[in-house]
């Protein structure tokens, strides 16, 4: 039996004054190409992996691999070699909607026809019906609180489904949730694309909207690094917005409009274009580059995700293409990443705690292991060790252990390869002690 509850909720909206100069500052575009605009020879490698069919939402998977929902009720699995498995819901629904990976290790996606689903690492799926039966559950993402976030375009309602499968549902008085994702600030924020805005919704369901120009109708989003929210807008503009609400456009210098748009492994944004075969690129500071796809892939048609081999993946036809840029083989250690085996495998920690979202502290102890502190320099979290086992069983080792009962992603990555395995633990459990002596096929 699925529980659900409706919740009329409170909302704040920040007008526009004097055209929203208060929150918004417009970057001329031509301080933009003076910044320096880049249209030309890009380093980017294009490479693409056939599928059965187009490609509606796609994810990076707690398991390393990349999982995708597509027509008549499909959802794929690809591993980084580019082997798929296609799973289905139990009546084919003709539309999905979008797919997430939850805190508790499955994913999670919409049917917009009235329905949540889940389905495990291993294909088994199961269907949550939402009360608003004509709220067209769209797009989906992990909440910073522990639970799955959702909207409901048809019914200007946002969604929440715990791992368990209650349902509640608050008003948005607004109109036209379209994208959501969990912010800096341990809210969640969506996008409106015919209201014009972008919205904050907290725990209890209070939100608060905030204004951009009619014209410039907002579409996706994603969190940053720099902990901002961006987005891509129906005008040939960038937008960013901080926790506070005060918001920036960048324009394109092509005067494409933007589409999909996620946080790369270079602290920059990716988005692609619409009806173009280029991607973009903009820097935390604004600066934009625009790159051809090549290869003959044609123009992006789908989602983009950062996948778990620490590449951008995006969806062009029947096809997935991961883009590799010059330098992203090798591994960076920096303050949030362990590299470890000469370099070869890259190692990070995600958590959420108390409806905030954090990455760990990496802390190298021998060329082989290190450590992540969550919340202070003096909290050790999560121990972590690589192994060579290749004269024992041709693999590379994964030994890890958990100090902590905090939700925690721990990703490991060979940086030659691509291949990736993740780790986690259901939020308010142990992490449990890893011993993955067939994590990785690869040997010197």
């Amino acid at each position: 039996m699925n529980c659900a509850t409706k919740s009329g909720a409170d909302e704040t909206r920040v007008a526009k004054r004097g055209g929203n100069r208060r929150f918004r500052v417009l970057v001329s575009a031509f301080a933009a190409l003076a910044a320096g605009f880049a249209a030309a020879a890009s380093a980017e490698t294009f490479t693409a992996f056939p599928i059965p069919g187009s490609v509606i939402g796609l994810a990076a998977g707690p398991d390393g691999n990349l999982w995708y929902v597509g027509n008549r009720g499909r959802i794929g699995r690809m591993t980084m070699a580019g082997d798929v498995t296609e799973f289905s819901t139990p009546d084919r629904v003709t539309e999905l909607g979008g797919i997430a990976a939850g805190p508790d290790g499955n994913l999670w996606f919409t049917e917009v026809r009235g329905a949540i689903g889940r389905i495990s690492t291993a294909g088994v799926v199961t269907e949550f019906s939402i009360p608003t039966t004509d709220g067209f559950p769209l797009a989906i993402a992990a909440g910073p609180d522990g639970n799955v976030w959702f909207t409901e375009r048809s019914s200007s309602r946002i969604g929440r489904i715990t791992p368990a499968g209650v349902i509640t549902e608050f008003t948005v008085t607004h109109a036209d949730p379209s994208r959501i994702a969990a912010g800096s600030d341990g809210h969640v924020w969506f996008s409106e694309y015919y209201g014009a805005a972008i919205g904050r919704i907290d725990a209890a369901g209070h939100t608060r909207i905030f204004s951009i120009r009619d014209e410039n109708w907002a579409k996706d989003l994603s969190l940053g690094a720099d902990g901002n929210l961006w987005f891509t807008e129906a005008a040939p503009t960038i937008g960013r917005i901080t926790p506070a609400g005060a918001i920036t456009e960048f324009p394109v210098p092509s005067g494409a409009a933007g589409s999909h748009i996620v946080a790369g492994p270079d602290g920059n944004l990716w988005f692609t274009e619409d009806q173009t075969e280029r991607i973009g690129r903009i820097s935390p500071d604004g600066v934009v580059t625009e790159i051809p796809i090549s290869g003959g892939i044609g123009a992006p048609s789908g989602p983009l995700v950062l996948g778990p081999d620490r590449h951008v993946w995006l969806a062009a036809g029947n096809q997935l293409v991961r883009i590799t840029s010059e330098g992203t083989n090798a591994c960076v250690p920096d303050a949030t990443t362990l590299c470890l085996r000469g370099g070869r495998f890259a190692v990070t920690t995600q958590w959420i705690a108390n409806g905030t979202i954090g990455s760990g502290q990496a802390v190298a102890i021998t060329p082989d292991a290190g450590y992540f502190t969550f919340f202070g320099p003096n909290n050790v979290e999560i121990v972590v060790k690589v192994l060579n086992g290749c004269s024992i069983n041709s693999h590379t080792w994964v030994f890890a252990a958990g100090l902590t009962n905090v939700y925690v992603v721990l990703t490991v990555v060979d940086v030659e390869t691509g291949a990736a395995r993740s780790y986690s633990n259901s939020p308010g459990t142990p992490f449990p002690p890893i011993l993955d002596t067939g994590a990785f096929a690869s040997c010197p």
